[in-house]
């Protein structure tokens, strides 16, 4: 039988080491979603900035600049890139840093609202 002391010590120890992991894992948690909501930030940025560079062209099109607001957009595999679909799917634009790249795009939801999701290029 061990004494009131080691058990006392050994509970105490137990409740600790619960009390501690969980705490991390909460901690990192709340790192992560942070991490998340900061790049979708940014990426609702770039989105505004797309939109304020956009214009429509004299036979109602969409018309893109050729000078793109940001240069990665411009840069083949940059990292950055973007996409316009219209309603049914059909890309409208498509920016020219996508060139030589597979990308998956996910398929989004109701118009006019901006979809975030992973994905991976087909080229890894």
């Amino acid at each position: 039988m061990l004494s009131l002391n080691v058990r006392l010590t050994l509970a105490a120890s137990l409740v600790l080491v619960a009390f501690l992991g969980l705490t991390g894992l909460a901690l990192e948690r709340a790192f992560r979603d942070a991490g998340l909501a900061a790049v979708q930030d940014r990426l609702q940025g770039q989105i505004y900035t797309l939109l304020a560079a956009a214009e429509l062209a004299d036979n109602g099109r969409l018309s893109m600049p050729d000078a793109l607001p940001d240069g990665r957009l411009s840069s083949p595999d940059s990292g950055l890139y973007a996409r316009i679909t219209a309603a049914d799917g059909s890309v409208l634009w498509q920016s020219p840093s996508v060139l030589g790249t597979r990308i998956p795009y996910p398929v989004t939801g109701a118009e006019g609202i901006a979809a975030f999701a992973p994905v991976t290029a087909g080229d890894g």
